[in-house]
């Protein structure tokens, strides 16, 4: 979308066809309301604006192996009864929810093309940028630039950029969803548990 605000034409291709779920990163901090601004207000107002899809968060908890928390109030320091009238400082929000929201966005945008359900297998470098081709051969994309985000187990970034995964430094992450949770701070903070067994992981 930043591209699109500064005229610059782009492709978007992702695998998925949206709305669709994905693990992890439903905690939105405030660098996230930061980087909306950036690109546009207009999208951080109609993202707090909606009902159902995010839970107002105004802080962070961290709470240590010895029992020890922490609670860190992000924003301005408001009591209980104020925080109905000013804009949250973090969310929650499923991914499902969240990144079908920017999806949409992402539609408006007459600058970008927006191809889903396309699944890139084969990049391979010209002399004037890189050729794309889909798990289909159904696709090819010319592109002189190419911004890979497709995630720790990137195919981009073994084959071009020699990264490799590493065993000793890596983790694998679980989510889960739970209802009735008791003991959530007034300010509904964003709660991170360190536990030894597994430190520097959290849940």
């Amino acid at each position: 979308m930043q591209l699109a605000k500064l005229g610059i034409s782009s492709i978007l291709v992702d695998k998925a066809v949206f709305p669709r779920d994905k693990i992890c990163g439903d905690a939105l901090s405030g660098k996230v309301v930061y980087a909306f601004n950036r690109i546009d207000k207009a999208i951080f107002h109609d993202f707090n604006a909606k009902k159902g899809i995010k839970a107002d968060c105004w802080g962070v908890k961290f709470i240590y192996p010895n029992g020890i928390d922490i609670g860190i109030k992000m924003g301005k320091d408001l009591t209980v009864e104020e925080l109905p009238f000013h804009t949250p400082d973090g969310f929650i929000s499923k991914r499902i929810y969240f990144d079908n929201f920017l999806v949409n966005y992402v539609r408006k945008e007459d600058l970008i093309d927006f191809r889903e359900d396309t699944h890139i297998t084969d990049i391979k470098r010209t002399d004037n940028g890189s050729i794309l081709k889909d798990k289909k051969g159904t696709t090819e994309i010319q592109a002189k630039l190419v911004i890979s985000a497709d995630g720790a187990q990137s195919k981009f970034a073994r084959e071009h950029g020699n990264i490799q995964k590493e065993d000793k430094h890596y983790a694998g992450s679980v989510r889960a969803y739970y209802k009735n949770v008791k003991g959530c701070t007034a300010h509904n903070h964003i709660e991170l548990h360190y536990i030894t067994e597994f430190f520097p992981g959290y849940l």
